[in-house]
């Protein structure tokens, strides 16, 4: 399953509803007007292996949820304005090849 709504100018943040979507496997978002902070309940979508959230308006402290994902493969989150340090366990993801910040 996949969500791709890339440059489309959507508005608005992301649902804490998100966790109940068990099969996403690719979540690409980038290119739009999302902001706000990442629910907690993103983490339990353990499939997802790729995430594009660039160019949005993601804030607040870099979310430690995606350090849960352990199929993650490839995450681009660059030109948002997220704040602090990478947490150290992302850098931990076996999986995860691709990563842009």
């Amino acid at each position: 399953t996949y969500v791709e709504i890339q440059g489309d100018w959507l508005h608005g943040t992301l649902p804490p509803e998100m966790g109940e979507w068990r099969k996403l496997r690719a979540f690409l978002v980038n290119n739009n007007f999302i902001g706000g902070t990442f629910p907690p309940t993103f983490g339990e979508n353990k499939m997802l292996g790729t995430i594009f959230l660039n160019n949005n308006r993601f804030n607040g402290t870099f979310p430690q949820v995606f350090s849960t994902l352990k199929n993650l493969e490839w995450l681009e989150a660059d030109n948002n304005t997220f704040t602090g340090e990478i947490p150290e366990s992302i850098c931990n993801l076996k999986s995860l090849s691709e990563f842009t910040f």
